[in-house]
């Protein structure tokens, strides 16, 4: 019997998940909060209360879907007064996860951006329309040439093209 692959499932508003055996179909609604704490595993296994079924999820407690991309586009690194550019600071990127929240992008060519530095970023969705999104973030994480950023302003979660292209492109 080959291993199921774990699921990956993100907590209600109350912190609850809720897993389906697939052998039984017992409905298992589960407080995933304990899973919060530090140094926990966001991993669960429970073993079915309808037929003893070993079951196991990822839960994930990220404030907005994380989808995996593949997009090209741009980044500015901005000085601190407002709306002026730093000439030369410029590279490609390539947008490797976007969610509503921000986005991780790897950087082409180096630029001299730490964490909590404002960048402006341009990429194009692979979406029919080929969407251009054009953003300023401010750098949260920074791991060799991947860097992590957060949205700023945040992404508008009913109305935007991001907000659309999340909801419903193929994975």
């Amino acid at each position: 019997m080959a291993p199921e692959e774990v699921k990956q499932v993100y907590p209600d508003k109350h912190d609850n998940v809720t897993l389906v055996c697939h052998e039984c179909g017992h409905v298992h609604r589960i407080d995933a909060s304990p899973y919060k704490a530090p140094g926990r595993s966001g991993r669960l296994s429970i073993t079915c209360v309808g037929c003893g079924h070993a079951l196991e999820a990822l839960i994930s407690f990220r404030k907005h879907y994380r989808k995996e991309t593949n997009l090209s586009g741009t980044c500015t690194t901005r000085s601190a007064q407002p709306n002026k550019t730093i000439s030369g600071e410029f590279s490609g990127i390539v947008v490797k996860n976007i969610s509503l929240s921000g986005i991780g992008f790897i950087v082409k060519s180096p630029i001299h951006a730490k964490e909590g530095d404002i960048l402006n970023v341009t990429f194009k969705l692979d979406d029919s329309k080929r969407t251009v999104i054009s953003k300023q973030v401010i750098v949260r994480r920074i791991i060799d040439n991947l860097f992590a950023a957060e949205f700023t302003p945040p992404m508008d979660p009913t109305g935007s093209s991001l907000a659309f292209y999340l909801r419903f492109s193929q994975n």
